[in-house]
């Protein structure tokens, strides 16, 4: 499939790839909802017209068991090497290690305490 170029915000020729999705959002500013805006983002190998996808997840589960699959998952996702070599290969940007590292800070602490 054919791409076109798109010169960005730091007036930088740049092509449609994961990598310059993921160079987008190293700029981000995170709201205290973790919501972000990398429309235009400076950085000189960022797509200009990128965006984020959220996952919503509830608070309050009665199943233990599902929570610590669900987040064992999202930590998967977020942080395996292999995991990020597969979205990569099927075109999905892939986040950059300070904002993995921002969103596993509340997963980390949605873990369902032991008896309860």
């Amino acid at each position: 499939m054919t791409y076109a170029k798109q010169v960005n915000a730091a007036g930088k020729t740049v092509d449609a790839a994961p990598e310059s999705v993921t160079e987008a959002i190293k700029d981000a500013q995170f709201s205290d909802r973790l919501t972000t805006d990398i429309v235009n983002s400076k950085q000189d190998g960022a797509w200009p017209i990128a965006g984020v996808t959220y996952v919503i997840l509830n608070k309050d589960y009665k199943d233990c068991a599902k929570v610590e699959k669900l987040l064992k998952f999202w930590n998967w996702a977020l942080t395996d090497a292999d995991a990020k070599a597969r979205a990569g290969k099927q075109l999905y940007a892939t986040l950059p290690d300070a904002a993995v590292a921002l969103l596993n800070e509340p997963l980390s602490q949605s873990a369902p305490q032991t008896g309860q």
